[in-house]
């Protein structure tokens, strides 16, 4: 979490996930398949999409639909994912970028609670599945993080197993350290 342009999406497009692809990450022995998605005007579809392009990666090609079918299936969509489609011995980490869009973006509904309560069913049931090898890291503007209240699914693990990082925004000097010091590492000037 943190305020727009703090560096959210970069810490994790460049710093954690390539991380975890490596294999940098203690505590989880098998290989990972990285799901990327951000929610855009229809959360579910895009999170088969992430699916579908993290298990063709894998080389595990399966059809967006399918994996939308399943995921809208019941309240258990991801461990019917984890069950038929993601190779045993596997770890997910899913990684929701810019997850406040799922407010912002999301078609109009009569509630706010009502726009998000799929996303939040789908996604406290998987948390809640202590058997299941998923990772969720969530990226968010620190002025969205309230209107989040109504993930009560999610709330309740998140809260119990969860860890909040804020991201303050760089300074200037820092802004070209972080710029510099990559470039440097890699040989240019």
């Amino acid at each position: 979490e943190g305020p727009s342009g703090s560096g959210k999406s970069s810490v994790l497009q460049a710093g954690l996930i390539p991380s975890v692809r490596k294999r940098w990450v203690e505590g989880v022995k098998g290989p990972w398949i990285v799901v990327v998605v951000r929610p855009g005007t229809d959360p579910m579809r895009s999170l088969a999409r992430g699916f579908a392009r993290a298990l063709a990666d894998a080389g595990r090609p399966i059809a967006t639909a399918d994996l939308e079918t399943r995921l809208n299936s019941s309240s258990d969509g991801l461990r019917n994912v984890f069950d038929d489609c993601v190779p045993y011995g596997h770890a997910v980490l899913l990684a929701i970028d810019q997850f406040e869009e799922r407010s912002t973006l999301a078609p109009a509904a009569p509630s706010l609670e009502k726009a998000l309560e799929p996303m939040d069913v789908l996604l406290g049931c998987a948390l809640r599945d202590r058997d299941l090898p998923l990772y969720l890291v969530t990226t968010i503007r620190s002025d969205f993080v309230g209107q989040f209240r109504h993930l009560t699914m999610m709330a309740a693990q998140l809260n119990t197993q969860a860890s909040r990082y804020y991201l303050q925004p760089l300074s200037g000097a820092e802004l070209v350290t972080t710029i510099t010091d990559p470039a440097r590492l890699a040989g240019l000037k």
